[in-house]
């Protein structure tokens, strides 16, 4: 009997999308078909003929050896969408980059952000804090912040003096990028162009964030 019509019946082009399902998670781990073999104890064989599609009736038990290697459902190597159910999440941490007027909606504005429900992120060192999110340039923060620069910031950190800080503004309906200049009690907001103004840090704003490090990424 046909494993594969046994297992989803109602689809038609199920070894299509075997074959081009078990492509793509072999391209995603970055390894070849030998490796495969290696890694799984597979003869280098029947590896060979399931992803050139000479087989399209293989064992329910390599293919069960072969989705739990590639950590999926085994019914899910038929279906059209694979990558779009497992995401994977890069190496280091991988922080959402939300927009200027999301990061001021909350306390923690990415509490509820994962990979299956939010598209752009960034990837940074480790680190172990899971509030940390990304902010993206603004044209008016050139040349100090050229196009294509991320922000990234740590709500929980306390900000000091030269810090670059994000700021939320009285009736603003965005978060205002500045930086944080204390002289003993006086506290201001540096404008980083020379066209902004300078704010007194009074209790009419707040700021929500310091901006920890910056990383560059060229435009789709």
């Amino acid at each position: 009997m046909n494993i594969i019509k046994k297992l989803l019946p109602e689809q038609i082009n199920e070894e299509d999308h075997l074959f081009n399902n078990l492509q793509q998670l072999l391209h995603r781990a970055g390894i070849n078909e030998a490796e495969l073999s290696r890694q799984t104890n597979i003869p280098t064989s029947t590896i060979h003929k399931i992803f050139s599609g000479k087989t399209t009736d293989p064992r329910i038990s390599t293919l069960k050896t072969l989705a739990d290697y590639f950590d999926v459902d085994l019914g899910d190597l038929y279906s059209n969408n694979i990558l779009e159910r497992h995401k994977p999440i890069p190496q280091g941490h991988s922080l959402p980059v939300i927009s200027w007027e999301d990061c001021i909606k909350s306390p923690n504005p990415i509490a509820h952000l994962t990979v299956n429900n939010w598209e752009q992120w960034i990837v940074i060192d480790q680190v172990n804090n899971t509030a940390i999110y990304g902010l993206p340039s603004k044209p008016s923060m050139e040349p100090r912040f050229p196009r294509g620069t991320i922000l990234i910031v740590n709500p929980e950190i306390k900000p000091i003096d030269g810090d670059l800080v994000i700021v939320k503004f009285a009736n603003a309906t965005e978060a205002a990028l500045r930086e944080l200049t204390i002289d003993g009690p006086n506290k201001l907001l540096m404008p980083i162009n020379q066209n902004g103004s300078i704010d007194k840090f009074d209790g009419t704003s707040k700021i929500i964030g310091t901006v920890i490090q910056t990383r560059f990424t060229f435009r789709d």
